[in-house]
């Protein structure tokens, strides 16, 4: 503060004058004692705003350190991930060279899960999956959008019923996922199945119908439309197998076929050539009985003059003179002393269609003997049946029309066989040998 009076320079707070002792006014007094104060207050406010800049200035470093720090690491890690990617496939590289593509394949795998972004690898990887026939597992979203393609293919395929493709499409969407919409899928796989097996009927494909139609009962055992349709037609794949080579057999099949459904296809033809040819065959070995017979069921079936003058003939030569029946010959057969020979003696008509097969055991003096075991056998089923006082035995209710092996189990005996058919009793004897 100056003093007015003699402009002496006054420091601090005074009332008067210590040069010259004139009184100070109070109001300069207070303005000299505030101005000092402002003064430090802007000083003040001036530190603080240096020391908020001087510490934002630090947090923005500290900052910018931190991310460089995170940038140089995520750097350091991908150049990392890249030369072990490397590693692995150079390792692959030399697998391969030995020839050992398994391996080479599984570090090929390393290299790519650690570099996608390699197209060389990439590229190697797929090159050598596909040396090894390896498919490449595809995504769960991939396997989806297949599955769903496949059930839309079925689900056409089904409604222009196009059965073959609805099999396949159905096969591959079952390799894929059973369960996908099993319900659904089931149903139409059901339906393809049975309609493409009587398709395949239609064409003479008997043996591909019955698989399908077995594939069918397999997810639904108790339907009877397929087990209907199944049985024929492995009927007339068994009558066919044994055509022109066992007539015997292809006939027992064909009518079971005939009394089942004799609209079938063409088995109505079929079973009365087969009878015809039988009887042909019969003639030959004149088995004149027996020929007769079988031109006998052919016209049962269909009217043919060329059977009927057929059937005349072997007729005739029946009545008037020995028979000879495959395994049932009148021949004598050569056999030691005291052996019991079995003997075919005829056939009689019953009013029953099942096949009954009897006959007695008779020795030296042709007297009944009793007690004796009698086996029958075909195929790998046999039955026994106890000679009774007078020596007869019986095998009553057989149920197969074929070749029967007739023998004594506690006798030295010569089996004979016999054929056995619906409708009749065949008569067969052992008689002992002088």
């Amino acid at each position: 503060m100056i003093c007015p009076r003699c402009g002496y320079e006054i420091s601090g707070k005074a009332l008067f004058c210590p040069n010259c002792g004139h009184k100070l006014e109070e109001s300069n007094t207070e303005e000299s004692a505030e101005a000092p104060q402002a003064e430090n207050q802007g000083e003040g406010c001036g530190r603080s705003i240096l020391v908020l800049g001087i510490a934002l200035l630090v947090v923005v470093i500290i900052l910018g350190l931190g991310a460089a720090g995170v940038y140089y690491g995520l750097q350091d890690r991908a150049r990392t991930e890249r030369r072990v990617a490397a590693q692995h496939y150079e390792k692959g590289l030399a697998y391969l060279e030995e020839g050992n593509l398994e391996l080479a394949v599984a570090e090929f795998e390393h290299a790519v899960a650690l570099d996608p972004e390699n197209e060389e690898m990439v590229n190697k990887l797929e090159e050598v999956r596909q040396q090894l026939g390896e498919v490449p597992t595809a995504t769960p979203r991939l396997q989806q959008e297949t599955k769903a393609a496949y059930f839309e293919e079925l689900e056409a395929a089904y409604a222009d019923e196009e059965w073959q493709r609805a099999l396949e499409a159905a096969d591959q969407l079952l390799t894929m996922d059973p369960s996908y919409r099993q319900e659904d899928v089931e149903r139409m796989l059901f339906t393809a199945l049975y309609q493409h097996g009587l398709d395949l009927v239609e064409q003479d494909r008997e043996q591909e119908a019955v698989r399908l139609f077995d594939r069918a009962l397999e997810l639904r055992p108790d339907d009877t439309r397929v087990s209907h349709a199944r049985n024929l037609a492995n009927l007339y794949t068994t009558a066919m197998s044994y055509w022109g080579a066992d007539w015997d057999r292809a006939l027992e099949s064909l009518s079971e076929l005939y009394d089942l459904d004799p609209q079938y296809k063409d088995v109505e033809q079929r079973i009365f050539e087969a009878y015809v040819k039988h009887g042909d065959v019969l003639v030959e070995e004149e088995a004149w009985c027996r020929a007769a017979e079988e031109y006998a069921e052919a016209l049962e079936i269909g009217d043919d003059a060329q059977v009927e003058s057929a059937l005349e003939q072997a007729a005739e030569q029946c009545e008037n003179g020995p028979t000879v029946v495959p395994g049932e010959g009148t021949e004598e057969p050569s056999a030691p002393s005291g052996t019991f020979v079995g003997r075919f003696v005829e056939r009689r008509a019953i009013d029953r269609e099942s096949i009954f097969i009897r006959g007695k055991v008779l020795d030296k003096e042709e007297r009944g003997v009793s007690g004796v075991q009698v086996k029958i056998q075909a195929w790998d089923w046999s039955a026994t049946a106890m000679t009774d006082g007078e020596g007869q035995y019986s095998f009553d209710g057989l149920s197969n029309p074929v070749t029967y092996t007739l023998n004594l189990i506690d006798l030295s005996s010569q089996p004979v066989d016999v054929m056995g058919e619906r409708g009749k009793i065949t008569w067969v004897n052992f008689e002992e040998t002088p």
